[in-house]
């Protein structure tokens, strides 16, 4: 009896190892499947985690990476590689220290010179002989995400302009007072703020599009050194609870931040408001470098059709009017009254972005020419 019980647990053990092996084997192979997809460098996770928990979300990973999760060698910015400083901030030269700094901030209406930059060689020859010139721009930032960047241009890069262009988008009234207001930070005594990452469920992101911190803690789970079996259950959990989230989160959509486009805003949506943007002009223009500020506002297509009520310009006029700075202050408007042929929108596009000749040959050879004209 003693022996056939002592006969089943060795076939028993036998089975379970060999089963063990077998699981191992099969989620090795599922787990090289996924590192080719996710696994990041792990100085790029600990500057995108380190950096998105002030600014809420840094540039899309994949300007930088390839399709190995690598930094890009072979595409080239400006005549130069690209470098983990790129998910912040780019610039189109070596910076030269007998030059004064110009740093262009906002979000996808900037983020785009990065894109098509062959587009804007052309438009930058106004100031490059006389400006460094550093782009900043980030989808969906808008003025703490801004001050939030600035901080650690300033801070963190010793980068300090000495003109900054700021461009304060229709959206960002939206995205200020749906996207940002629930995670930013207002510190009185310093002025700094600070605007956390998304992260709904205990460490876990949910399912707003600017959140890569799924993809950040997939790759940490990969290069673990667990048994891929193991590896493969947290990322089953992982993935489960990401889906959890999705379903039980709403992401602020563009119907939710364009409502207060198509309404007029409360007092104390416009205050709020108001408020995020006279906390970055006081923050940046108490940097020793600071000479000149540039708001830029520009109107959708949907105020031409007087379906809007709300135009961000009318606010900024606001801010600077009642602000001690004014004289430091422009402000750019594109006027819809104004609005002629050579404004191009691009098509479906509920966003209004305009189309890359408008946005290079208009909207940015505007701003330029006006910026050299003040300094020269």
């Amino acid at each position: 009896m003693k022996t056939n019980n002592k006969g089943n647990f060795i076939l028993i053990l036998f089975t379970a190892i060999i089963i063990t092996v077998l699981l191992e084997f099969l989620s090795g192979i599922v787990i090289k499947h996924y590192s080719k997809k996710y696994i990041i460098n792990k100085e790029i996770s600990d500057f995108y985690l380190k950096y998105s928990n002030q600014t809420n979300h840094l540039r899309t990973l994949n300007y930088i990476l390839d399709d190995n999760s690598n930094i890009i060698k072979d595409k080239k910015l400006y005549g130069r590689n690209f470098t983990i400083n790129d998910l912040i901030f780019s610039n189109f030269e070596p910076l030269q220290k007998n030059k004064e700094t110009i740093l262009i901030q906002g979000d996808s209406w900037v983020e785009i010179l990065i894109d098509y930059k062959e587009e804007y060689l052309k438009v930058f020859d106004h100031i490059k002989e006389n400006l460094n010139i550093v782009i900043s721009g980030t989808s969906s930032f808008s003025p703490s995400l801004s001050q939030a960047q600035f901080q650690i241009i300033t801070g963190d890069f010793d980068l300090n302009p000495n003109y900054v262009v700021l461009i304060v988008e229709q959206s960002d009234i939206g995205d200020e007072i749906c996207r940002y207001k629930k995670l930013r930070d207002f510190d009185m005594n310093s002025g700094k703020v600070k605007v956390g990452y998304f992260d709904d469920h205990k460490g876990f992101s949910g399912n707003e599009v600017y959140s890569f911190l799924g993809h950040i803690r997939y790759s940490n789970v990969l290069q673990s050194k667990s048994w891929n079996l193991i590896k493969l259950i947290k990322l089953v959990v992982l993935r489960s609870r990401l889906h959890i989230v999705t379903y039980l989160t709403d992401a602020c959509s563009w119907k939710d931040i364009s409502k207060y486009l198509f309404n007029k805003l409360s007092d104390e949506e416009k205050n709020y408001f108001t408020k995020t943007l006279k906390n970055y002009i006081d923050y940046i223009s108490k940097n020793n470098s600071f000479k000149k500020l540039y708001i830029v506002t520009h109107y959708h297509k949907n105020h031409l059709s007087n379906e809007y009520q709300t135009n961000v310009s009318d606010l900024v006029d606001e801010v600077i009017r009642n602000n001690y700075l004014e004289s430091n202050i422009s402000h750019l408007k594109f006027k819809p009254e104004n609005h002629s042929e050579e404004v191009k929108f691009e098509k479906n596009d509920p966003s209004s972005h305009l189309t890359m000749e408008s946005h290079a040959n208009y909207y940015f050879d505007h701003i330029l020419r006006k910026v050299k004209t003040d300094i020269d």
